[in-house]
């Protein structure tokens, strides 16, 4: 009834627009079709005549549009100027119009006729028109930014705060969007198409496009994507039109075009279509979307990187979720394998993996389906070597998830593991990191044993290879005869073989002989590539360090054998700059030796064996860096009190099963302990004693560890002139500790032969004075003890002079003597006769002495002279005495408080100056000790032995042992360091074996001697330091390498200067040895950073590497400067070494000096500044432009200025490029024909060769400036500057008046511009210098225009 009343019978059909709402404004060529008659502008109007929709609408309900589509049509055309309330308006009474249809319409539909039915049909097009428009203009006007977010340029933090400054009639539109989805779901559900005539879904086509169009433009919007309750009824009314309106081909289109422009689409679109299939079982959207993305073109993906990447993602979340439904349509994306966009190839790869994980699993193959999988594997193995890094990289993560999956087949895994290894010397480290995860991974998940021992592996080889032969008769395996004679005896033959138990042990045997083969196979793959991965332990990125460590972990818990090797190495990563690095060590180290399994029993034990493995075998630098492992885990508590009990008592040998050798490996970890606990060793002290220092003694090696145990003891004061509170730690001088070290070293210093007593007594001279008072008491009777021991028994043997010494040293005079004054002693010039005593004894006793030397040099400059500034700080600071206090007179009392606070601070004032003169007067007291008493051979210990140094260091032809004169030389340096006045008299003596020498071993100990004496004598070593870098230049790689490390050293500290000789530095370089090559490219990285260092020696380094006298070939100084060159990463740097360059080629004398020039030119980094320098100094450098290879050199620098050059800037390089090519060719034929005309007119005369060559040289190169300079006259193109051409013009002159200066000059000058390496602001000077040779002064013209030029 309530249709009948209000519809119109002869209404005119509401037709969809398609494209633009415009259509509704024109019938066209249509009859009978509904139209906007009046489309309002004003916006009050328009308010108005919504009010009387809204009132109307109250008695019409949904009818009301048949009368008010005109106001709603001009709501939706001047929305942008309409009021927030008008429009919150029109939405509500369309939203509401929507909702009553839903329950009216379904009345309608059954019990309306055919005319009724399409006047319902037109309201339900109207009303869904008018809402899809309003959602539109919605959705833009909420897309928009407010005016907060466009001035302040921030994006709004919240929906809170939006909702706080709506008006009260604000939507809240994200609700408002999915209520009204779920009335259009509730209008489809209703049968909806049997409105239309023929009822069929297929004919409401416009209609279902409509509904489509309105989810789409809702889903643009990623706020909405993100709120469940839209999406949820939006994916349904999609999922209802894919089914029932025939929306396939059209959704899958638009599917794409909004994964191409929308990146927040990808993953819920991929969402969508799994849901299209599990809820609506709609297959072929999917395979239509995957073979659309397909036929996208190549070209517009590397356009659009941005589409590229959402398509790649889309297609991979896809295959995740609906493999398969993409299996089908795989064939479509193979070709983008071979296309340039490497987004796609990544995106097709990770699709092909996905594929091969969860649809072709090894259960569920056929023949077809495994050569399917044979074939994406075989693409993903192939493109491990993609030409793109971000290709290889993601490659390698789809093996990585293969093999996590256990997908890789076996047969596989060997071409997969070699490519993989190759990949870890890969260029990017994004490949080599997960390289290194894959074959962490491919370990961790291997199919053959948690144990990967090569050895096991191929003992069991050989023994089941030996048993299958046994096994197997000849007439197993034989092949049976023509079918017509053995047709009956086929069945039986097989039934018998198979009950053989020796057939049955054959079958498993070959199973087994191809397991470990298997396995043989990837325990020597595995262990291949441990060399690189150590190598990536250098890297300076951090994930190459982090991977590389991870992975070697991992092999050392598989029991590779080089894998333990490997992490020794990473020892040295715990001094690393990168806080990350250092905690990663610390956690593997814990993991591997720390962490045992919690249900194993005896995990102490377990604890206590690993780290007595790990102190095994050290280096110099594994100690080190192992020391301070165990002091960060001590400070980490990582290492508990039952470990080092249990290490405890392994020393004091209370736990049985340990060999004696691990008491002396407990005590080296028990030291490192005490690093950040000393209390470790001052609670066991007298273990140590009776244990480590137990009679008799087997190992002097123990003995040594127990003293360095022992000095742990001691905390040292790490701060720079910290005073301590309490006196220090020391021992009585006759305690059992000091009386044992010495008859140790006295007892073993002739019976040792494993060439340990050496380190043994140099730490237990150290432990002597660090522990003991007055220890040159003790240190003077150890050597005269020693000196007892090592001569002869039989006193008859030995000179008088001798034995004389020896009386001299009597332990019971000692005993009651001062040591630092003894009596006086005969002459030791010649102490010892020759053969009385062993060479080796007598190095010994060398050795000792100068160990007593810097320890007491040590003693006097650190204990002593902290103890004297504990005891002046303890004395000033003293509290006041009540007698004191008594002697202080009244009137001192009465002072007022006016006169009383001045004088106080003037005391402090007083008190701190006086602190400095305390100061400075103790250090003045230790300095004259040490100049002028330890080596006073009147009264001093050291005195009386210091000619016998200096007499074995001396005659070396009587003395020629190599140890011995090892061991004098390093007692010599020792006594150099207490004194600057015994090191001034020797200095010379030690350079002379420095550079005369005959054994490396005494050249090598001296330089590093050397680079002491430096840092403490700065002064006397300065006139000598050419002597230093002469032994760059030596024969033997140790004590270059050691002269290396001390320059090095010298230099970044600022302890000598850096001078010309630093071109010897560079041309280590390329040096033979790969250990000096890496010292030097360390040394000039960390010169590079202090300041233009490496910018200022650059001059003396050209010079001198490319000078007549210290030429070096071309390949070398290429090599040394393409280095050095690469410091100079200054764009004002650059230009002035350009412009320098340029300069110095009018110095040159030679073609190679020429072409060294020019091949430095060619390894600076060119912009336009550099190459306007380039261009103004071509006059300089034009004339060696005839050699080829210098010619050749200029038209790659600029080929290379061309490639990165501006349009405009472009031209000026061309420019030059064409004066050079005519330059060039000029002097070529200038030459030819100088060169001709020069010999043909010095035929008939008797000349000298050089003087011929000279003659020759001159009058080509002055004959050419000529030819040049009168072809700028001729020629109707000019081809240098003007400026240029007034140079050139009076070059000849400008020759022919200097030419008594260039015969003052050498023949083969060599380019010295040491001006220019002190510092870079003295360039001009030089300058000036040179301009002074190659110009005359008188012509002042000249002169200005050269000036002008530059």
């Amino acid at each position: 009834i309530f249709w009948r009343v209000f519809l119109r019978m002869d209404a005119a059909e509401f037709c969809i627009p398609v494209t633009h709402r415009e259509e509704l404004l024109s019938s066209g060529t249509k009859q009978r079709v509904f139209l906007v008659r009046d489309v309002l502008s004003d916006s009050t109007e328009i308010a108005q005549k919504l009010e009387e929709c809204t009132k109307e609408s109250a008695a019409r309900g949904p009818l009301v549009i048949t009368s008010c589509f005109d106001v709603f049509y001009s709501v939706v055309e001047n929305f942008s100027k309409l009021d927030k309330d008008v429009r919150v308006d029109a939405w509500r009474i369309a939203s509401g119009a929507l909702l009553k249809l839903c329950e009216e319409v379904p009345v309608a539909i059954e019990t309306g006729d055919c005319t009724e039915k399409n006047e319902i049909r037109n309201i339900v097009k109207m009303w869904t028109y008018i809402v899809y428009q309003l959602v539109e203009a919605f959705e833009v006007e909420e897309s928009k930014p407010d005016m907060l977010t466009t001035i302040s340029g921030k994006v709004r933090k919240g929906k809170k705060k939006q909702a706080a400054v709506r008006s009260p009639h604000a939507l809240n539109w994200m609700a408002e969007v999915g209520s009204m989805l779920q009335v259009i779901g509730s209008l489809l559900d209703i049968e909806l198409w049997r409105l239309w005539n023929p009822p069929s879904p297929t004919t409401m086509d416009d209609y279902s496009s409509l509904i489509a169009n309105c989810c789409y433009k809702i889903l643009e919007n990623p706020n909405a994507v993100k709120d469940k309750k839209i999406k949820e009824p939006l994916l349904n009314v999609l999922g209802v039109l894919l089914k029932y309106f025939n929306q396939t081909l059209s959704m899958s289109l638009k599917f794409v075009q909004l994964i191409q422009h929308f990146e927040h689409l990808a993953s819920p679109l991929a969402e969508a279509l799994h849901f299209f299939q599990s809820s609506h079982g709609c297959q072929s959207v999917t395979s239509d979307v995957i073979r659309e993305i397909g036929r996208q073109s190549p070209r517009d993906l590397v356009m659009d990187t941005s589409g590229a990447k959402q398509f790649a993602t889309f297609i991979v979340e896809v295959t995740q979720l609906l493999p398969d439904a993409v299996f089908p349509s795989l064939t479509c994306l193979l070709p983008h394998l071979g296309y340039e966009s490497y987004t796609m190839r990544n995106g097709v790869l990770e699709v092909l993996g996905e594929t091969v994980i969860r649809k072709l699993k090894p259960d569920q193959l056929d023949d077809k389906l495994r050569r399917t999988r044979d074939d994406c594997l075989d693409r993903l193995e192939g493109h491990l070597h993609d030409v793109n890094a971000f290709v290889r990289s993601r490659c390698l993560q789809v093996w990585q998830r293969l093999s996590t999956a256990n997908q890789i087949p076996v047969k596989r895994l060997e071409g997969v593991l070699e490519a993989v290894t190759g990949r870890l010397q890969d260029k990017s480290s994004m490949v080599r990191k997960n390289a290194l995860q894959f074959l962490s991974i491919t370990l961790q998940r291997n199919p053959y044993a948690p144990t990967l021992n090569e050895a096991d592996f191929s003992e069991k080889l050989k023994e089941a290879e030996i048993e299958l032969r046994q096994l197997l008769p000849e007439e197993i395996g034989q092949e049976p005869g023509p079918e017509s004679e053995l047709a009956g005896q086929e069945e039986s033959e097989a039934c018998r073989r198979r009950d053989d138990p020796r057939v049955r042990r054959a079958a498993e045997l070959t199973l087994i002989v191809k397991y470990l083969q298997d396995s043989l196979v990837f325990t020597r793959l595995m262990s291949s590539c441990l060399p690189t991965v150590i190598l990536l332990l250098g890297s300076k990125v951090n994930t190459d360090v982090t991977e590389a460590v991870e992975f070697l972990c991992t092999c050392l818990e598989f029991g590779l054998p080089r894998a333990e090797s490997g992490v020794r190495k990473a020892l040295g990563l715990v001094w690393s700059e990168e806080s990350s690095i250092r905690d990663l060590i610390v956690a593997t180290y814990t993991r591997l030796y720390l962490s045992p399994d919690k249900s194993a029993s005896g995990s102490t034990e377990v604890i206590c064996s690993g780290l007595l493995k790990l102190a095994e075998d050290l280096t110099m630098g594994d100690y080190i860096s192992l020391e301070e492992l165990v002091t960060l885990m001590v400070r980490g508590d990582l290492i508990s009190s039952a470990v080092i009990n249990r290490m405890w008592n392994i020393v004091a040998g209370e736990a049985p099963g340990y060999a004696p050798n691990k008491v002396n490996y407990a005590l080296i970890i028990l030291s490192m302990v005490a690093n950040g606990n000393p209390s470790v060793i001052s609670n066991h002290f007298d273990v140590l004693i009776t244990r480590g220092l137990q009679s008799p003694l087997n190992d002097l090696s123990l003995a040594r560890q127990t003293c360095v145990a022992l000095q742990k003891m001691v905390t040292l004061e790490k701060k720079k002139g910290a005073v301590s509170s309490t006196p220090p730690f020391r021992l009585p001088q006759d305690h059992a500790l000091f009386q044992r070290l010495c008859d140790i070293a006295v007892n073993e210093v002739v019976t040792d032969a494993h060439s340990q007593w050496v380190p043994f007594a140099e730490k237990a001279i150290s432990t002597i004075y660090l522990l003991a008072e007055q220890p040159h008491r003790i240190c003077a009777n150890l050597l005269g003890n020693i000196r007892r021991a090592i001569l002869p028994s039989n006193t008859t043997a030995v000179t008088g002079e001798v034995a004389d010494l020896s009386n001299g040293f009597d332990p019971e005079s000692m005993s009651t003597q001062n040591p630092d004054h003894p009596p006086p002693a005969p002459s030791l010039r010649d102490p010892f006769s020759t053969g009385s005593v062993d060479a080796v004894h007598l190095a010994r006793f060398l050795h000792a002495l100068g160990c007593v030397a810097h320890q007491q040099l040590i003693h006097l400059e650190h204990s002593i002279y902290r103890e004297m500034k504990r005891r002046s700080y303890q004395q000033d600071h003293a509290p006041t005495t009540p007698s004191t206090a008594r002697k202080t007179p009244r009137s001192a009392k009465s002072t007022s408080a006016e006169a009383r606070a001045p004088k106080e601070v003037d005391l402090e004032e007083e008190e701190a100056l006086l602190g400095g003169a305390v100061d400075d007067d103790e250090f003045d007291l230790i300095k004259k000790v040490c100049e002028e008493e330890l080596l006073d051979g009147s009264a001093s210990l050291l005195g009386h032995y210091a000619p016998l140094v200096v007499t074995m260091c001396t005659d070396q032809g009587r003395y020629s042992c190599g140890v011995l004169q090892a061991s004098a030389t390093l007692a010599l340096s020792k006594f150099m360091l207490i004194s600057s006045k015994f090191c001034a008299q020797h200095l010379r003596l030690l350079f002379t074996i420095l550079q005369k020498s005959p054994e490396p071993i005494v050249r090598a100990n001296t330089i590093v001697a050397v680079g002491d004496l430096t840092f403490r004598f700065p002064n006397l070593i300065e006139p000598w330091t050419s002597n230093l870098y002469d032994r760059l230049t030596d024969s033997c790689v140790s004590v270059r390498k050691n002269t290396l490390t001390v320059l090095s050293h010298l230099i970044l500290n600022d302890m000598i200067k850096v001078k010309g000789q630093i071109s010897n530095v560079a041309l280590c370089l390329e040096d033979e040895d790969l250990r000096i090559r890496d010292l030097a490219k360390l040394f000039f990285n960390e010169l590079s950073k202090k300041g233009n260092a490496i910018y200022n020696v650059l001059p003396d380094i050209i010079s001198r590497l490319s000078s007549s006298e210290e030429r070096v070939s071309s390949e070398v100084f290429n090599s040394v400067m393409k280095y050095l060159l690469s410091f100079v990463q200054k764009e004002k740097q650059s230009e002035s070494l350009v412009e320098k360059l340029c300069h110095r080629f009018r110095g040159c004398r030679s073609q190679s000096q020429s072409c060294d020039l020019a091949q430095c030119l060619a390894q600076l980094t060119f912009s336009e500044k550099c190459f306007r320098k380039l261009y103004e100094n071509m006059a300089s450098y034009q004339d060696k432009l005839g050699n080829e290879t210098v010619f050749g050199i200029f038209i790659s620098i600029l080929t290379k200025c061309k490639k990165f050059a501006k349009p405009e800037f472009k031209a000026t390089v061309e420019e030059l490029e064409v004066k050079i090519n005519e330059i060039h060719c000029k002097l070529n034929g200038t030459e030819a024909t100088s060169n001709a005309t020069q010999s043909q007119s010095t035929s008939d005369m008797p000349v000298t060769k050089n003087t011929r060559s000279k003659t020759v040289r001159k009058t080509s190169k002055r004959q050419a400036l000529k030819d040049i300079a009168n072809s700028n006259e001729s020629d109707e193109e000019e081809y240098v500057p003007q400026s240029i051409q007034k140079v050139i013009s009076t070059s000849a002159k400008t020759l022919r008046s200097t030419r008594h200066i260039n015969r003052r000059t050498q023949q083969k000058a060599r380019l010295v511009f040491s001006s220019e390496s002190e510092s870079e602001s003295e360039g001009g000077n030089a300058e000036e210098l040179r301009r002074r040779i190659l110009c005359d002064e008188s012509d002042s013209e000249n002169m200005s225009t050269e000036k002008e030029l530059v």
